[in-house]
């Protein structure tokens, strides 16, 4: 293990923050951020042959907190046939988070109080706000993760709403190619209303290969979908970006200020139309993926339980939220 890491990232950044989790404390090597223009200047310097001492102090606490899930499940409706709808109900400690994730929990809620003036829709609904994505993917994970296989079959879609109103929108689209016609219900909708979709980055073999993919669309492990694509079940998603799409992005900008309306109401409504239109046909729904979730056998059920650590372990190093960035080492 080295004595510790610093990255400087390839925007400007306002805020200087470790990327290492207090549940990593002495098992990974430390690592910190600093702007793209002082990591330049001390590359440099490296380069031109001098011996640069640095000081990296994380300052970082180990205790134990509780966080909740909530889940409602519509009364009406089949609930062996379940269309689902997530988003993260927690923010960074820099900000109030109010486009992230704040627009998806919003969403979700209007949602939920136009479903109330129907009752004839035969497929359940149900809505789960996720408690700890932040802290990688926690409260998602928990929940999926002990899904046995009949209760994982009865939820025939999710749908994943983070960050749908970023200030500089972008319309992007999370689906891959087992979404059917989830994914294609919220790319028509877009569509029609004059948007262009386009498909979220995929990290393929190394961190610093991200290349766009056209033909085929893939999850990455870093928003509360991931549980739901590793036990196969068709999922799809919106996100508008951060970055240049939203400056203020786990900061303490991200206030009522920081979220575009338009993009956010249009989102919204796609959201509330894929899910209406599934709500009363599964017609171009695939089927779960075989994939049995909890295993029997000792040895295959600490295979199962190492796999879901992986997958939140990849979510934390990806800072979660359906985002990452670029970053060069110093």
């Amino acid at each position: 293990m080295g004595l510790g890491v610093i990255l400087y990232h390839h925007i400007v950044i306002k805020i200087h923050k470790p990327t290492l989790g207090s549940n990593n404390i002495n098992r990974l090597t430390p690592v910190g951020i600093i702007q793209s223009d002082i990591g330049k200047r001390w590359a440099a310097r490296l380069d031109a042959g001098e011996e640069l001492e640095i000081t990296l102090m994380i300052d970082s606490i180990v205790e134990k907190r509780t966080s909740w899930n909530i889940i409602s499940q519509t009364k009406q409706g089949d609930p062996n046939r379940v269309i689902m709808l997530g988003a993260h109900l927690d923010s960074v400690p820099e900000g109030p988070g109010v486009n992230d994730d704040g627009t998806g929990v919003t969403a979700l809620l209007e949602i939920m109080e136009s479903v109330e003036r129907y009752d004839d829709y035969p497929h359940s609904i149900r809505f789960a706000w996720w408690g700890a994505e932040e802290a990688g993917l926690v409260g998602s994970l928990y929940y999926t993760s002990n899904l046995d296989s009949k209760k994982a079959d009865k939820i025939k879609y999710y749908f994943n709403y983070d960050m749908i109103g970023s200030p500089n929108p972008k319309f992007e689209l999370m689906s891959d190619s087992h979404s059917g016609i989830g994914a294609q219900l919220l790319e028509d909708y877009l569509t029609k209303e004059g948007k262009e979709v386009s498909y979220m980055y995929v990290l393929k073999s190394l961190p610093s290969q991200a290349i766009r993919l056209t033909n085929t669309r893939l999850f990455d492990k870093r928003s509360d979908y991931a549980g739901f694509v590793d036990l196969g079940i068709p999922t799809a998603g919106l996100f508008t970006g951060e970055e240049e799409h939203d400056p203020c992005y786990h900061q303490a900008c991200d206030t009522i200020d920081n979220v575009h309306l338009e993009a956010f109401t249009i989102n919204t409504k796609a959201a509330a139309h894929a899910l209406g239109t599934l709500a009363t046909s599964l017609e171009g729904v695939p089927k779960r993926l075989n994939i049995t979730p909890n295993l029997r056998g000792r040895s295959k059920m600490t295979h199962n339980f190492q796999r879901w650590q992986k997958l939140a372990a990849q979510a934390q190093r990806g800072q979660s939220c359906s985002h990452g960035h670029k970053s060069e080492t110093v």
